[in-house]
């Protein structure tokens, strides 16, 4: 469940987000409430909000809700605690996907690019796992796939274990931080 519904996850945040901004642009939204005293940083942040809060309930905690209570029918429910604890870091994960496609959004014009990189990024994990795996520690990659210390991290979580690092987990939050101020950093210098 946390491998497949993380890994779909990502995709599905990839193509919600990509023209979440770059419509905002193109439509002269953007412009209009740019027009009005609200500052550029709060229509960012409030998108991200937004995006944030719908995309977790839907993908995260709807369905991780359902993979529980299936695994109650069936007998084998984790203990509720671990179980929370890997929906966390699977939202994590989704979190970096997610502000990495609204960067973007604010960093071109078009959504080729804003839907590529991302999936370029996911797809090429294994890859460049298999290369460098010290690099590896710090991306969100072993939130989603197995790596050289042992399981994904919310699998490990889930099912009880000591987590093998928690620098992935830091890595992410900090790659988070830097793609919301880089947003925000270009939208503030975005000519309408």
């Amino acid at each position: 469940f946390a491998t497949i519904a993380t890994l779909f996850g990502a995709i599905g945040i990839i193509i919600i987000m990509q023209g979440v901004i770059i419509d905002e642009k193109k439509s002269g939204t953007a412009a209009w409430i740019a027009s009005k005293p609200t500052s550029r940083a709060a229509f960012v942040l409030s998108t991200l909000v937004a995006n944030v809060v719908a995309s977790l309930v839907v993908i995260v905690l709807i369905q991780g809700g359902i993979a529980y209570l299936q695994f109650a029918l069936r007998g084998n429910a984790p203990p509720l605690g671990p179980f929370l604890w890997g929906l966390a870091l699977m939202s994590l994960h989704l979190l970096f996907y997610l502000t990495l496609t609204l960067m973007l959004g604010t960093l071109f014009n078009e959504r080729g690019a804003v839907i590529a990189i991302p999936l370029v990024v996911l797809f090429s994990a294994q890859f460049v796992m298999g290369l460098s795996p010290s690099l590896t520690m710090y991306t969100p990659w072993p939130l989603l796939f197995p790596t050289a210390i042992g399981d994904p991290l919310p699998i490990q979580a889930m099912t009880g274990q000591t987590l093998t690092t928690v620098t992935p987990i830091v890595a992410t939050i900090v790659w988070i931080v830097v793609f919301v101020g880089v947003a925000i950093w270009r939208f503030e210098r975005e000519e309408f």
